[in-house]
């Protein structure tokens, strides 16, 4: 009686190839970007502050490595003047162009700021920004 090898009961195929396309790849860091400034703001509209954490290896005096959470300082994109909000939408040091010249977005509330970076968000899935992110890439030499 032959022994049956357990891989011999697996499905396998070959891997398959994954194109991923750098305009995809850059649209979903942006709005990965936003989703956070998203949380910032319902933070701010709680009157509590936003943390984050990224995991840090630290050595000790003995040579051990551990990892530890550490804050991350992440900058806020929007800011409060004479009651009204102010933000714009950046890809890296990049400040992107929303419509025509215009790179400001103006909103009388936070709820209507959480709302416009939430209608940014769509834009994005719906390619309208596609040229800007590209542009945005290639002035830091990326292509």
């Amino acid at each position: 009686m032959t022994k049956k090898s357990l891989l011999s009961t697996l499905h396998l195929v070959e891997k398959p190839i994954r194109s991923t396309d750098p305009l995809i790849q850059r649209q979903n860091k942006l709005i990965a970007r936003i989703e956070v400034q998203i949380e910032m703001a319902k933070c701010f509209a709680e009157h509590k502050e936003y943390s984050a954490f990224h995991m840090k290896t630290v050595t000790d005096p003995e040579g051990n490595k551990t990892k530890v959470s550490v804050p991350k300082q992440i900058k806020k994109w929007f800011y409060q003047e004479e009651g009204k909000f102010y933000t714009t939408i950046k890809y890296g040091a990049k400040t992107l162009f929303i419509h025509d010249s215009m790179q400001v977005i103006v909103v009388n509330d936070i709820d209507d700021l959480i709302a416009a970076y939430e209608l940014i968000v769509v834009e994005i899935k719906n390619n309208h920004f596609n040229e800007q992110l590209s542009n945005a890439a290639t002035k830091v030499g990326k292509k």
